[in-house]
């Protein structure tokens, strides 16, 4: 029996997940079965970011502006108006930047380059937002696509609306590509939140233009909807619904599909019966008979990455489970099983053998100790760079992390949480506190990278407490050291959810499909806590831009350039440029001008002849200003060689303009961030000062 599986957008596109191959390697064994891999979501974001889908984009951001101004000034949404401007101001820029930045994210040599490889990050995530702009009042962010309260009848309402995104790519790419391969079998897989929407829409086009091929939904979230009591509203998407792991479940499926027999054998599946729906008991699969993942038929030279970098599991579930916040695998909870080390030899060295594999994520929930003390053994003459997640354990010695770091170990992934030691212990984290700073000073000197991951908002932290985070974070940004901050969301599956008077909480109780649920209190602080982070990180950075963060690019520049390279992404201080005047180091390219009133600018000098306040957006800062058209005319002549005087005289041309007008004007730009002050510039200092470090290529 021929059976594709599709992994839907909206996802990262930086390397392939390992859920399809996961299935692929156990089903493909037995040779029972064709298997056939489609990513959608990597066909979906590519479409996204070339040449015609920027250039629509731009259009829609455009006709969308102009929309805004036909309703009238007295009616304008000023906020909504400024989000638009700057979208449309940007457009331009990352169009003309995005064919660059994905080749860049292709190639090796990005990644001993950390200016150039940050910029390519940056404008591939303003490409996303773009798009995601540009479908108001539809999104493309998580969302959108998972509110509190939604029910199977508000994401079928989304799944035929107009607006919906997804819905012309998956009919004019994804359909197409499916009714060519005939499948007679359609397996789904939704693993985030933010692919439901795409998700569900692909399952309800294949039924109407794949008639009578039995649709199979599974993963993270049909996993969590299948406690749900109204789980049962999703059979208007599917035929079958897995619940938990899939490997056993999808092989007897397709046997008793194949043969037309009783589905009463088939292992973590839920599905109609006539009016009655049937769960099968569930099972757990024995980790050390499972394969390794299979990639076979995945484009991994399409990838946002100069090589693939392989998810692979050391263990199932966690083997701590009593995080009181967490919803991490529910349906595995109590059920960790270690993969045996002779298992897991095998499976690098097949991705070794197959796919010249270098770069490998752990995926672990959580990587057990005694897997860790292992892993040296394992590894160590692989030649290949590694992370994973973890606890902060007493067993992190610093013999042991230096045996990591010589076994090819290059980044920690750390659930830190909270630095508040009451908020550790309400949240059932079971972490000494002393042991986070020391871990996190060996991890340095073993030369190991890490990753902190946290959240403000637990039920019952304090400002206080949260201030003690922020205060820790920030003298730990310093050196190869990342960060994954959030809010905190009530979550079905959770401790919490199960018993959320315990904490404090009361839910308001809806029949809905939503992940998260709706709550009070809600901390207050929580999200100017998240704010006073990103400031701080911004303060931090030589390059106008996020920080790496955990994904495949940070395991590639780590495997390429190493954690002290790396550690370029936090300057030192503030550097004074020294230049005979002032001087303004933006590119051109990277600046969008327009008029107040909407007007595209196609001439600078008959724009400048007038009075009417311009526009402009710097891509490098990501701010939009409005100036003047002889403070325009000023800007794009400084260029370091010219004088107060020599300017105003050449603004003059004749009529007096004044050294103290063009003075006023730079000692402006430079507060704005526009300009930067050299030795030459007499009056008050800049509020704005260039960082140390490397600068982004132009």
């Amino acid at each position: 029996m021929k059976a594709v599986l599709v992994f839907p957008p909206l996802a990262g596109i930086s390397q392939p997940y390992s859920s399809l191959p996961a299935l692929a390697a156990f089903v493909r064994r037995s040779g029972r079965h064709d298997i056939a891999l489609h990513d959608a979501n990597l066909e979906f974001g590519l479409q996204l970011l070339s040449a015609e889908g920027m250039a629509s984009t731009e259009e829609r951001l455009h006709e969308r502006l102009a929309a805004l101004h036909g309703r009238g000034r007295q009616r304008l949404d000023d906020l909504e108006y400024a989000r638009v401007l700057r979208a449309s101001l940007r457009a331009p820029i990352v169009r003309d930047h995005v064919e660059a930045a994905v080749n860049d994210l292709r190639r090796p040599a990005t990644y001993t380059d950390l200016p150039r490889l940050l910029r390519a990050r940056r404008v591939i995530r303003d490409a996303f937002a773009l798009h995601s702009e540009a479908c108001f009042p539809a999104s493309l962010s998580v969302t959108f696509l998972s509110d509190e309260n939604a029910t199977a009848g508000d994401i079928e309402c989304r799944v035929r609306d107009p607006l919906n995104p997804f819905r012309t790519f998956l009919l004019d790419s994804c359909i197409p590509a499916l009714e060519r391969e005939r499948p007679q079998a359609l397996g789904i897989s939704i693993t985030f939140p933010s692919q439901i929407l795409p998700a569900v829409t692909l399952a309800q086009l294949a039924r109407e233009r794949l008639p009578g091929v039995p649709v199979i939904i599974g993963g993270q979230i049909p996993s969590r909807w299948a406690t749900l009591p109204d789980v049962e509203d999703v059979f208007g998407w599917c035929d079958y619904l897995v619940f938990g792991e899939g490997e056993t479940t999808l092989e007897t499926l397709l046997d008793a599909l194949a043969h037309a027999r009783s589905l009463d054998g088939v292992p973590n599946l839920l599905y109609r019966d006539g009016t009655r729906l049937v769960r099968n008991r569930q099972v757990l699969e024995d980790v050390d008979a499972l394969p390794p993942p299979d990639y076979d038929g995945l484009p991994l030279e399409e990838y946002l990455a100069s090589e693939p970098v392989f998810l692979l599991s050391t263990s199932r579930g966690c083997y701590w489970s009593r995080c009181a916040f967490c919803s991490v695998s529910p349906s595995m909870r109590g059920g960790h099983r270690r993969r045996s080390v002779e298992a897991l030899a095998r499976d690098i060295a097949e991705l070794r053998a197959k796919y010249e594999a270098r770069c490998i994520m752990f995926g672990d929930d959580c990587v057990p100790p005694d897997t860790l003390r292992a892993l040296p053994a394992v590894l160590g003459d692989t030649h290949v760079s590694w992370e994973c997640q973890l606890r902060f354990e007493p067993t992190l010695t610093p013999d042991l992390l230096r045996g990591l770091q010589e076994a090819g170990c290059r980044n920690l992934v750390f659930g830190l949480e909270s630095y508040s030691p009451s908020v550790l212990r309400a949240m059932g984290k079971g972490i000494e506190h002393p042991q986070i700073a020391r871990v996190l000073d060996d991890c340095r000197q073993a030369g190991i990278a890490f990753n902190l991951q946290l959240f403000f908002g637990f039920p019952g932290e304090s400002e206080d407490d949260a201030r003690a985070t922020v205060d820790f974070l920030v003298q730990q940004m310093r050196g190869a050291a990342t960060f994954s901050v959030g809010t905190f969301e009530l979550q079905r599956g959770s401790r919490i959810a199960a018993d959320p008077a315990c904490f404090g909480l009361q839910v308001a109780a809806r029949r809905s499909l939503s992940i998260r649920l709706e709550h009070s209190p809600v901390a207050e602080h929580a999200v100017a806590m998240k704010a006073l982070v990103e400031r701080e990180l911004a303060a931090r950075m030589p390059i106008a831009d996020a920080p790496l963060s955990l994904d495949a690019h940070t395991l590639l520049f780590l495997h390429c350039a190493g954690p002290d390279a790396m550690a370029q992404q936090y300057g030192d201080g503030p550097l004074v440029r020294r230049g005979s005047d002032v001087r303004s180091d933006r590119s051109p390219s990277d600046m969008v001008l327009r008029r107040r009133d909407d007007q595209r600018v196609t001439s600078i000098p008959s724009v400048v002849e007038g009075r009417t306040l311009l526009v402009l957006y710097d891509y490098d800062s990501d701010r939009m200003v409005e100036l003047s058209p002889l403070a325009l005319w000023v800007l794009q002549r400084l260029d370091g060689t010219r004088s107060i005087a020599d300017l105003a005289s050449a603004a003059g041309e004749g009529d007096e303009v004044g050294a103290e007008t063009v003075r006023g004007i730079v000692h402006d730009l430079a507060t704005r961030g526009l300009v930067h002050r050299g030795a030459g510039v007499t009056g008050p200092a800049s509020s704005t000062s260039p960082r140390s470090g490397p600068q982004p290529r132009r």
